[in-house]
């Protein structure tokens, strides 16, 4: 079904964008009308513009894009005003499209940001707190997960590396890291990792559920709204941009002391093959006392060690000098890891279109050897004005993350810290242990060739055998009319999906020492294969009504109104073999239990929601919002939930004269009451044990 839905919004988008071309040259020639953009100094679209006809009563504004649509004729004059910036005046000639970029008459901050739903406002009207940071900020010395390079850029927002490789940082908004993500408009679920920071236009970081009252409960914490480019906004025709960048980085910020004075064992004693064996019992403890876990004293003395002579007629091993021989076991382990990106991007724009399209690959290469990321992602937006007041518009995101083998950093046999520095040794030089099936314990895939059999692995085993893969497939895009009903009043209607297919296995080898937390380990078993499947699939569709008109000379007033629709489904199954019947054929059927367990979840939610706000002289602006949500999750009754915002801002230096070192002072104060907790999705789960 997911398949389906995903090849039919595809064919939908792709049909819309080529009659949109078919139709293009014979619509234009229909209407003689004339088109534009105006932009600000930044290249930014500026809404609100007023382009009129000089001498005559013809005119329009601009809408968010901060386009414009205009009847007239060859000769006459366009005159392009907004408060703040020069007006502009253009002759027309035989060219019928038109780009402007005003300049700014004053040093007032006049910036344009993103605001819930998509909406476009000015800073100073803003009575929350917000940041804004553009996209190209981000794309000179990055990580290989975008939001990593906004760590330290934004006030009340803490982003902590992952300690894991691939794992998404931990972000934090005011003291919680339950955060919503919009990109261009529409909310998603996002690991953080599938979009192309090049793609970015701005990151807008709305603080605290008065900025993001609009989305419901899932904005009560705030929301991390992303915007992406859509074209080359300041020129007509085609442009190519192409951006690499290549990181190395070695080593760590910070290693733990170990100490290089006593070797591995229990109790000062120490003998190879003769240590926390399985199949002879656990030494670690004594009539329940945990014993020293310190062997011998590196004095030379002669102790039985792994790569020590073997009698194979007594089965013994000689003893050899007992010296520090691995103090340099972790930096001859670890290997330079880098980060490669490349991104690759055509665009064009003209009055009456845009459209852009993208490609960036990112490789990452850990700090552990066999540790390799990739990250694909393809991304096409196009929008174009069928007639004067029609314009159609949509985008397609594809994101694919693939990755061979996720090291582990749990704490356990099977993490590198755990073999190094938890019970990590100096007692044996690491580069001995690269013949991962030699040695005389060794068997050529089956027995690991290790420095002991206890709770240690070898690491260069490690690395080439407990492979962790994980491949995720991510898709998001959408679809929009909007039709401009008068020059005041546009209705728009949106259709949006977001969904990921994400697959971790994991490949435990023969001989893998992990008996601390399985039940079933024995020694001798053949391992195990997991497997952990997840799907998500989200579909919202608004019908969203926006206002815009200046009352008389003094006032200006805006308003939005609309309803959404959400579907929302989530489905994971993992499942595990236990032990395979034959070593290392990592499958399912390869066993005689399989232990299964899944997990659904489902919602659906019927949303509608407003937006006023009113502004005199740029002196005093009020804004108020509300929502509505109806859940399925919920009994009747009790399933529906008002989340209402209120806001009240000043410019204080509009009108009074403030020392110049204030540069800009603004008062602001807001009020929202967004509730949460109660709108989980149904659930429901079961386990499932299968003999084969």
């Amino acid at each position: 079904m997911k398949q389906n839905l995903l090849i039919k919004f595809s064919r939908l988008l792709f049909t819309t964008m080529v009659i949109v071309c078919m139709f293009c040259s014979s619509l234009f020639a229909q209407n003689n009308a004339i088109r534009g953009i105006v932009l600000d100094n930044n290249g930014q679209p500026l809404p609100g513009v007023s382009v009129t006809v000089k001498g005559t009563t013809r005119g329009t504004i601009t809408g968010i894009e901060g386009r414009f649509t205009l009847s007239a004729q060859k000769g006459e004059t366009l005159v392009v005003r907004i408060i703040g910036f020069e007006t502009q005046e253009q002759v027309i000639g035989d060219d019928i499209n038109f780009s402007f970029q005003l300049k700014a008459t004053t040093n007032d901050l006049t910036e344009v940001v993103v605001t819930a739903l998509g909406v476009k406002k000015e800073f100073q009207k803003l009575g929350f707190s917000q940041s804004v940071i553009n996209g190209d900020e981000l794309t000179e010395a990055r990580d290989a997960n975008p939001l990593q390079s906004m760590e330290g850029k934004v006030a009340g927002l803490t982003i902590g590396a992952s300690s894991e490789f691939f794992g998404s940082p931990t972000v934090v908004l005011r003291g919680s890291k339950d955060i919503l993500y919009v990109i261009d408009g529409e909310p998603v679920e996002s690991d953080t990792y599938d979009f192309n920071p090049d793609d970015v236009d701005t990151y807008t970081i709305l603080k605290g559920p008065n900025a993001a009252a609009l989305y419901g409960f899932r904005g009560i914490n705030g929301a991390i709204i992303i915007t992406t480019k859509k074209g080359t906004k300041d020129k007509k025709g085609w442009q190519v941009d192409f951006n690499s960048v290549t990181e190395a980085e070695k080593g760590f910020v910070a290693l733990p002391v170990d100490q290089y004075q006593y070797g591995r064992g229990t109790k000062y004693t120490y003998s190879y093959n003769n240590g926390l064996n399985p199949s002879i019992g656990n030494t670690l403890y004594d009539n329940g006392q945990r014993l020293p876990e310190w062997g011998p004293q590196f004095d030379g003395q002669l102790i039985p060690q792994f790569d020590s002579p073997y009698n194979p007629a007594t089965g013994t091993f000689a003893g050899t000098p007992w010296t520090a021989r691995g103090i340099n076991n972790f930096n001859n382990f670890v290997q330079t890891g880098y980060t490669s990106t490349n991104s690759l991007s055509v665009s064009a724009s003209g009055s009456n279109y845009d459209i852009r399209m993208s490609y960036g690959h990112t490789f990452q290469q850990g700090d552990f050897p066999n540790t390799k990321l990739n990250i694909d992602n393809f991304k096409i937006a196009a929008a174009y004005d069928i007639t004067p007041k029609l314009r159609v518009d949509g985008d397609l995101n594809l994101n694919l993350q693939y990755s061979p083998n996720i090291p582990d950093a749990s704490y356990g046999p099977n993490s590198y810290t755990y073999e190094f520095t938890v019970y990590g040794s100096s007692d044996y030089p690491i580069n001995e242990l690269k013949n991962i099936y030699g040695g005389v314990q060794g068997v050529p895939n089956l027995v690991q060739f290790a420095q002991e059999y206890g709770r240690e692995n070898n690491p260069w085993f490690q690395a080439e055998k407990w492979l962790r893969g994980r491949d995720n497939q991510v898709i998001n895009g959408s679809l929009r009319l909007t039709y401009k009903i008068s020059d005041d009043l546009n209705v728009a209607l949106r259709t949006a999906l977001n969904t990921y297919n994400e697959l971790n296995t994991e490949e435990v080898p023969s001989s893998a020492n992990l008996n601390q937390y399985l039940p079933w380990y024995y020694f001798g078993w053949y391992g195990d294969y997991r497997q952990d499947q997840r799907n998500l699939l989200e579909n919202n569709t608004d019908l969203t009504f926006n206002y815009k008109k200046k009352l008389g000379k003094n006032f200006d007033f805006s308003a939005l109104a609309g309803g959404n629709e959400r579907s929302f489904r989530y489905l994971s199954d993992w499942a595990t073999t236990k032990d395979l019947s034959l070593p290392n054929v990592y499958n399912l059927t390869n066993t005689s239990t399989v232990l299964d367990y899944n997990f659904n979840s489902k919602m659906q939610v019927y949303s509608a929601y407003y937006s006023f706000d009113i502004g005199y002289k740029n002196y005093i602006n009020l804004n108020t919002t509300g929502r509505v949500d109806n859940t399925s999750t919920l009994p009747p009754g009790d399933n529906t939930f008002f989340y209402p915002s209120v806001s009240l801002s000043s410019v204080v230096n509009d009108y009074i004269k403030l020392p110049d070192a204030i540069s800009f002072f603004k008062l602001r104060a807001s009020f929202a009451d967004v509730k949460g907790a109660l709108t989980s999705p149904y659930i429901g789960s079961s386990y499932n044990a299968l003999n084969t």
